[in-house]
């Protein structure tokens, strides 16, 4: 795991959204946000079970799913350019395979329901090495479904809420 003592904002991250097969896009979020949840231990709920008389037992339950929420500007609704890459792609095309990603193939094994719902693996990465610290700091989302969302406001925008339902790896690993 790498570590970092420089803060982080907005300038030092990238998402990148991949496929099963060969198409990849890069969203450069300086001009969005990312905001993650659920990311405990060992993956699952906890419950407490309690008695008459108010003793709890504490324990790790049904396995939850990381859920995260990506937000871009948004330009168009589809064949949005973004703006580091200079790419005809938006969240849009991405997560409902329309466009470039039209022929996109599912991160989710048919045996898991790939066949019927389409899913995509995330990479979220933080800078490091330009600012000084020893290496990059990166997460991997596998398995992960998304609903995109336009908002036209000041400035439009296009949030996409995103459940994982594989393993996260990275600087830190749940699974």
């Amino acid at each position: 795991m790498a570590t970092g003592s420089v803060i982080k904002h907005r300038y030092d991250c990238s998402v990148t959204i991949a496929d099963g097969a060969a198409l990849s896009q890069s969203f450069g979020m300086f001009n969005g946000s990312v905001s993650i949840s659920n990311m405990n231990r060992k993956l699952r709920n906890v419950v407490a079970y309690k008695t008459r008389d108010g003793k709890a037992t504490v324990r790790h339950s049904d396995r939850n799913e990381i859920t995260f929420s990506l937000t871009f500007h948004l330009a168009n609704y589809s064949g949005t350019v973004d703006a580091e890459g200079n790419t005809e792609v938006s969240p849009w095309d991405v997560f409902n395979r329309a466009g470039a990603w039209a022929a996109a193939t599912s991160t989710i094994p048919v045996s898991f329901g790939g066949g019927d719902v389409f899913g995509v693996d995330i990479t979220i990465d933080l800078e490091g090495t330009d600012i000084g610290e020893a290496a990059d700091h990166t997460l991997t989302f596998t398995r992960c479904v998304g609903l995109a969302t336009a908002a036209i406001e000041e400035p439009g925008t296009w949030t996409v809420e995103v459940t994982c339902y594989g393993d996260v790896t990275g600087d830190i690993t749940l699974s």
